[in-house]
């Protein structure tokens, strides 16, 4: 019957075709175009037994596939095939592909006939990529610059820093060698460098800075002042160069931000550098409802010779129980004794109550202000075993107000009850504490 013999023709002829994919033979021009109502074109295309040696088979793919099937001729045909019909179908190749996989030479030769992809070329050999650069006319392309910025020599980017668009930004962090190097070598040029996009918090916290320093005032417009300025004002000896910069003086009132609180940073403090932001009008004394003084300074240590410079700036309540928290020669106090010393605050100074000399001949009565001290808060905050407090108990109890300082007696019984007996005396509302060994 004709319906069995068109069967069986279309069974045979698949038939073949099934052979031809099952045989280790080349797939021909011909092979394709026999069956060619039958092919997958996408698992042709990946097939290494294609003779794409034959030019016509190229053909064949540009009639019968599309841009995803072109994707894959482009990533496994053999590159010498390529080669002999790459003018013919430059708007079906994958020419990111076709940049990873051609050979330096070729595409040097090749570079402005075809449309490679420029951002693939970023990741080429380095003498490759430099090459390529210094022909002008292929920098308007789309090259990954980021990458470039990264990975090129220091000294090409700095011959060429003004000739493409360098990712500045990343160069500042990954080679701040050559902020520095053509900060200085292109001085004439320095406005236009300042310009460029460099990471300017990476160069005010980073880099070197006795470079920062020297390069002050060209660099003023663009650094952040309260970063640079601690930097500068935590190094002894620059500190001292700047105090004698007239023309500091005039870079720092121009560039200073406005809300920027000088009083409060921490700072290598010195009699000198106080003077200095006082004459520019930068340090107020007072702390006010709207104005923070420098007398509520955190950071600031009121050494003996400090102290008795400006104690006689420090007016307010908070200003005084500031300085009563961060003196450290406890001298300060009976040298002073007009000062209005807030006794909270000198009883909550670390450096004090951690001073032994301090609480043992402050708690034995041998200081004047012993019966002003809380000592509660002493008691609370010091590390002071039990044999410490026995030994001189008695001694304190002489000098001290017993009634004003209650709390301290109630606390010390509480705090040492454990490894404490008690027996009727004078002392603590009525009791001796005898240490149990």
């Amino acid at each position: 019957m004709p319906e069995n013999e068109e069967l069986k023709r279309s069974l045979i002829r698949k038939g073949m075709y099934h052979y031809i994919l099952a045989n280790k033979t080349p797939i021909t021009t011909q092979d394709i175009k026999t069956y060619i109502d039958l092919w997958d074109w996408k698992d042709l295309a990946e097939n290494p037994k294609v003779d794409w040696d034959d030019k016509e088979i190229f053909e064949l793919f540009r009639e019968n596939g599309d841009r995803g099937i072109w994707n894959i001729i482009s990533d496994k045909a053999p590159l010498e095939s390529i080669k002999s019909v790459i003018q013919g179908y430059t708007d079906y190749w994958n020419w990111a592909a076709l940049t990873q996989r051609f050979d330096n030479n070729f595409i040097k030769d090749q570079i402005e006939n075809f449309s490679w992809d420029f951002e693939e070329l970023s990741y080429k050999e380095t003498e490759l990529v430099t090459a390529l650069l210094s022909n002008s006319e292929l920098n308007h392309h789309d090259w990954d610059w980021n990458y470039l910025s990264k990975n090129l020599p220091d000294e090409f980017i700095e011959n060429h820093i003004d000739n493409f668009a360098w990712d500045f930004y990343e160069i500042t962090v990954s080679k701040n060698e050559i902020f520095k190097n053509t900060f200085i070598k292109y001085r004439d040029k320095l406005e236009t460098l300042i310009s460029k996009n460099w990471n300017w918090k990476f160069i005010s916290e980073e880099i070197n800075l006795n470079f920062l320093y020297k390069n002050i005032s060209e660099l003023a417009s663009k650094v952040d002042w309260p970063t640079v300025l601690n930097r500068f004002f935590n190094n002894e000896e620059i500190t001292v160069k700047f105090l004698k910069d007239e023309s500091f003086k005039l870079l720092l009132n121009k560039h200073l931000p406005d809300h920027f609180i000088i009083a409060h940073q921490k700072y290598i403090w010195t009699s000198n550098l106080i003077d200095f932001f006082e004459q520019q009008n930068l340090v107020q004394w007072e702390s006010k409802a709207y104005i923070i003084g420098f007398d509520t300074n955190e950071n600031f240590e009121w050494t003996k010779d400090v102290f008795e410079k400006y104690h006689n700036r420090i007016v307010t309540e908070k200003g005084c129980r500031n300085v009563s928290q961060h003196i450290s020669d406890y001298a300060l106090i009976q040298e002073f004794p007009h000062f209005a010393w807030d006794w909270e605050g000198i009883s909550t100074n670390k450096k004090l109550i951690d001073n032994t000399n301090f609480i043992e001949n402050a708690f034995s009565g041998k200081l004047s202000f012993s019966n002003n001290l809380l000592w509660n808060e002493i008691l609370l905050h010091s590390s002071f075993d039990v044999d410490f407090w026995n030994k001189h108990l008695e001694a304190f109890y002489n000098t001290t107000d017993r009634e004003k300082h209650v709390q301290f007696w109630k606390e010390l019984t509480q705090k040492e009850k454990t490894g404490l007996y008690f027996c009727e005396s004078p002392f603590s509302l009525g009791m001796e504490f005898h240490y149990q060994k």
